[in-house]
């Protein structure tokens, strides 16, 4: 991505599932607000495709 790693991160296997099921992440603190808020509408729970917009 942005930042050149994934943002779900961990050594262990198990806890990568974990935060991608919780949605846990970081963001650099130098990324744009802008940056920041597509982040965070992209990666949500429960993301439902019948609300996408293109």
């Amino acid at each position: 991505m942005c930042a050149g790693y994934t943002p779900f991160y961990s050594k262990l296997e198990a806890k990568i599932y974990d935060n991608i099921s919780r949605c846990r992440y970081e963001m650099p603190y130098h990324f744009s607000s802008d940056l920041k808020d597509l982040i965070r509408n992209i990666l949500q729970i429960g993301f439902n495709k019948d609300d996408m917009v293109i």
